[in-house]
C-alpha cells in the first residue's frame, strides 16, 4: 500500500487508543483506522474502518456502554454504532444532520462532551 499520509487522529477514552485517517495512493485502502499507542508505527492494524475521506469523532452518550462514531458521508453526518473494546462498528449508521459543509480532509463538524447531554455543531451548506 502506498500510504500518502495521516492525519486527525481522535484519542478514545481509554487514553492508549485512536482513530485515525490514512490516505493512500489506493482509494479502497484510504480511509479511517483504529490505532493503539502499546504498538510500533510498522505494526498498526491495517484493517479500515470505514471508507470516508475526512476524520471522524467519537462520542460517548451519557448512561451508554459504548459510543457512536460520527463521519461525513458527502453532506450527511452520519453517526454509527462502535465498540471501544474490539475497535469495530457494531450496527448500521445513521444519518443525523444534513447539508453539512465539506471539507476534503478534517469535514465541518464538531461534538461538545457535555452531561447530561452533548451538542454536535456543524455548518450547513
Amino acid at each position: 500500500m502506498s500510504e500518502l499520509g495521516q492525519g486527525r487522529p481522535f484519542f478514545l477514552p481509554d487514553g492508549k487508543h485512536f482513530l485515525y485517517y490514512r490516505l493512500t495512493g489506493n482509494e479502497d485502502k484510504t480511509g479511517i483506522y483504529a490505532g493503539s499507542l502499546d504498538v510500533k508505527p510498522a505494526e498498526q492494524d491495517k484493517k479500515r474502518l470505514l471508507a470516508s475521506p475526512s476524520g471522524v469523532i467519537y462520542s460517548l452518550p451519557a448512561g451508554s456502554a459504548n459510543g457512536y462514531l460520527l463521519f461525513q458521508r458527502g453532506e450527511a453526518l452520519l453517526a454509527q454504532p462502535f465498540d471501544t473494546g474490539r475497535l469495530e462498528l457494531t450496527g448500521n449508521a445513521t444519518q443525523i444532520a444534513d447539508r453539512v459543509s465539506a471539507d476534503t480532509f478534517a469535514g465541518l463538524f464538531s461534538v461538545l462532551h457535555q452531561r447530561p447531554a452533548g451538542v454536535c455543531g456543524h455548518r450547513r451548506q
